[in-house]
């Protein structure tokens, strides 16, 4: 059985997150009348987490790795499922 790295692991959990917490920040953008799509901030909010996050390591003095942010990136298809399955929208 494969098993994955755990800072493969950590990175899609933080993707989760901030997916999430992008997705609450769009609702309650839409809420307060801004024309804001809670979909696409919530993608946002992870994309700007993934360059965010191997930015800082790269000036930790970690390498630059693009697989790393394609982990983070794996954090949100099932959160933006959930929501749009959820008839939030």
């Amino acid at each position: 059985m494969y098993v994955p790295p755990i800072d493969w692991l950590l990175h899609n959990i933080l993707g989760s997150w901030c997916t999430f917490f992008g997705l609450v920040a769009g609702l309650l953008a839409m809420r307060l009348g801004m024309s804001a799509s809670p979909l696409w901030c919530g993608l946002f909010a992870c994309c700007l987490a993934a360059i965010l996050r191997e930015a800082w390591n790269k000036r930790q003095g970690g390498k630059f790795d693009p697989r790393d942010i394609a982990a983070t990136l794996s954090g949100s298809p099932h959160v933006l499922g959930a929501f749009w399955m959820g008839g939030a929208l």
